[in-house]
């Protein structure tokens, strides 16, 4: 869910966000860190198990921020705090293996007509109708996210740029708390109609869309 009453917090030189010292802290929570993501990112957890980000967590980020910029020329613009969080802590604070997967992801995503990376405006209503490939789930039985992922055909090369947009989107709001994001999620794939969409039209980007899905982290 989305809450837009946060108040924003400043950023260091690196564009890394700041708790209340000036500086990430161990216990900052989502929602404190979420008001540098921008408005679109705010996370409301009332339902949810509250995340807070440990201090090696928050660590691992601030190093994956600086080589992403350093050694990459990948700046916040590229990727935003909240992708950036959630890659970080997927990829269990191994800073080489998340900086290798976004510089991965990113260069995919430019092959998809998404050369602008994961900025910080992250609702995209140009892609809602490519949320199509996506069912509302709810949780598990261990209280983590679930992912159901139906047939929603191929992707065309026209809407293959909504279709990542969608993707993001989707993939972040499952990841939004904590039990999720730190015990992983249940994958469902709905494979009715399989035989269906082997039968159309091949758009060319196939293999290229499969490796986007693959990359995420």
């Amino acid at each position: 869910m989305i809450d837009a009453e946060q108040d924003r917090q400043t950023v260091d030189s690196d564009g890394v966000p700041q708790g209340k010292s000036g500086h990430l802290q161990r216990g900052d929570t989502a929602q404190t860190l979420a008001s540098s993501f921008g408005d679109s990112c705010h996370i409301h957890a009332s339902d949810e198990e509250e995340l807070v980000y440990t201090g090696d967590e928050v660590e691992a980020m601030k190093q994956v921020r600086t080589k992403l910029l350093e050694e990459h020329g990948i700046d916040k613009a590229k990727v935003c705090d909240a992708f950036l969080a959630v890659a970080t802590i997927n990829c269990k604070l191994r800073i080489e293996d998340t900086v290798n997967k976004i510089v991965k992801l990113l260069g995919i995503m430019k092959e998809l007509d998404c050369e602008d990376g994961i900025d910080a405006d992250l609702w995209k209503p140009a892609a809602i109708h490519e949320l199509k490939s996506f069912a509302p789930v709810g949780k598990c039985n261990n209280g983590c996210h679930a992912q159901w992922i139906r047939k929603g055909g191929k992707v065309t090369k026209e809407e293959q740029r909504n279709h990542v947009h969608a993707c993001i989107m989707f993939y972040l709001a499952n990841n939004r708390d904590a039990r999720t994001l730190r015990n992983g999620m249940l994958f469902v794939f709905d494979l009715t109609g399989r035989d269906d969409m082997a039968t159309e039209k091949r758009q060319g980007n196939e293999k290229l869309v499969q490796s986007f899905y693959q990359a995420l982290p």
